[in-house]
């Protein structure tokens, strides 16, 4: 994966960085936002701003932290569709968190898809249509990652009451997941 490196004067965006790269703009020495390229780009445009502006008047250690907490905070996210998860205390509630996918299938996955959905047609008893299931598959997904990645960005630790709601229609997949973000703690 691809590391974010930001320029501390102009605010502009590496891809593809190194620890120590130059801005083609204005000649300073980026900075390793602590952010990898997929990261950066699932946070909402306002929050990509207000960190490059953090970064242009504060530098880069406060950061540095804070981006390591959102990454452990997501990588080890609870998630339960229940009210409370066992042997854990909810002490803060931090809001409802959203997951949301609009997925278009190109048409070669759909080619794909039918293919998939033919073979299991024309074979005998009740089968599966796994090329529709992968595409909705691959839109929840998504969908779930966007969800950890905003409750991990309000500083939860867990996402609880987790619902689902899908549709299809066409050659278009919407999925929307949700549930309450809220930081848990282990009970003694």
């Amino acid at each position: 994966m691809s590391k974010i490196n930001i320029c501390p004067k102009c605010g502009l965006v590496f891809k593809n960085g190194y620890d120590e790269q130059k801005c083609t703009d204005c000649g300073v020495f980026t900075i390793y936002s602590g952010y990898e390229e997929d990261d950066w780009y699932s946070l909402p445009r306002k929050e990509r701003d207000t960190i490059k502006e953090h970064i242009r008047q504060n530098g880069i250690a406060e950061l540095d932290e804070k981006a390591k907490n959102i990454a452990w905070n997501r990588s080890n996210m609870i998630l339960s569709s229940c009210a409370s998860v066992d042997g854990y205390c909810a002490v803060e509630q931090l809001g409802l968190v959203f997951g949301e996918c609009v997925f278009k299938s190109g048409f070669f996955k759909r080619l794909s898809a039918s293919f998939d959905n033919l073979d299991a047609l024309l074979s005998a008893g009740d089968q599966e249509l796994s090329g529709s299931a992968k595409l909705i598959d691959s839109a929840r997904e998504y969908a779930i990652n966007k969800m950890k990645n905003e409750a991990a960005h309000r500083g939860a630790n867990a996402i609880i009451g987790i619902d689902a709601e899908s549709s299809v229609g066409g050659d278009v997949i919407h999925v929307t997941i949700y549930g309450t973000a809220v930081k848990l703690e282990k009970i003694q």
